[in-house]
């Protein structure tokens, strides 16, 4: 991964102002702001966006929390995940099982901010291409169109920061330093790839089935990697034309969603919808 140096770069007067009113809020200046702030509109704006999100998008302290952990966390930001921990646990003060199911890629075991998070790993992944389906989901959850947006905001918000630290990757600070982070390790995670010969005579139910199984993938923990279609095939004959790749915390999840009553109630529909329709599990190698 690429690193900056950064080596003997002047301050400006609008970095220097940044950081010496966050040193007097918080007791000291966050090396991310350090590194951010060898370019003043990147720490200008962030600053900016940081503040209005927080003041302006419509979510309470925890649910901002959550978005910004979210982020991080699909983001890969091993800095942020930390520091919007210790935020979490001493400042806005996130139940700890919330904070760690997000860490974890893990169920949270609060309906609502369970929709707030899924929508918004999925805004993130998808780069704000996701289902009328997803959106439906997080209303029905109590929120609104204009939360929606206010994940937008907060989406961009980290994705200064997100990518700032990836490519400077300042030190995690001593007071975040209880909260460090690391990802699972791919080989921790499987896919389900699913391959599919819609029912060219029943499209109609092949996208309403789409609709009712992505909620439920999305539900446990599964996450959109790819969706392809067929555009020639060259060896062989099964005719499949499309092909799906979802990403799941682990085996049993994939199995214990299969076997659940949600996912039987659309067999009938799942039957007619199809004509071909394989599901398996897949791990790297």
């Amino acid at each position: 991964m690429a690193h900056l140096k950064l080596e003997n770069l002047a301050v400006s007067s609008i970095t220097s102002d940044i950081l010496e009113n966050t040193k007097k809020a918080i007791g000291f200046a966050p090396n991310m702001y350090v590194t951010m702030g060898n370019n003043p509109a990147l720490l200008d704006a962030y600053t900016y966006a940081y503040n209005t999100f927080r003041a302006n998008s419509g979510f309470s302290p925890v649910e901002q929390e959550v978005v910004f952990l979210s982020v991080a966390y699909e983001n890969n930001c091993e800095y942020c995940m930390a520091a919007h921990s210790f935020v979490g646990d001493m400042m806005t003060k996130v139940p700890t099982e919330v904070t760690d199911a997000i860490r974890d890629g893990k169920q949270i075991p609060d309906a609502k901010l369970a929709a707030l998070s899924k929508l918004t790993r999925s805004l993130t992944v998808n780069r704000g291409n996701v289902s009328q389906a997803e959106v439906d989901e997080f209303l029905a959850a109590g929120y609104t169109e204009v939360h929606v947006l206010g994940i937008i905001a907060g989406i961009g918000t980290k994705t200064m920061s997100n990518y700032s630290n990836h490519i400077t990757n300042p030190e995690v600070d001593a007071a975040f330093a209880g909260r460090v982070w690391k990802k699972n390790k791919k080989e921790d995670v499987v896919f389900l790839t699913i391959n599919t010969i819609p029912n060219p005579e029943n499209m109609e139910g092949f996208q309403l089935y789409l609709s009712k199984i992505m909620p439920i993938f999305m539900a446990n923990g599964g996450v959109k990697v790819e969706r392809y279609k067929t555009v020639e095939q060259l060896i062989g004959n099964s005719g499949i034309k499309m092909l799906g790749i979802f990403e799941f915390p682990n085996e049993q999840i994939i199995k214990n969603m299969l076997a659940s009553a949600e996912f039987n109630a659309l067999s009938t529909l799942r039957a007619e919808a199809f004509r071909q329709l394989d599901l398996f599990i897949c791990k790297p190698f």
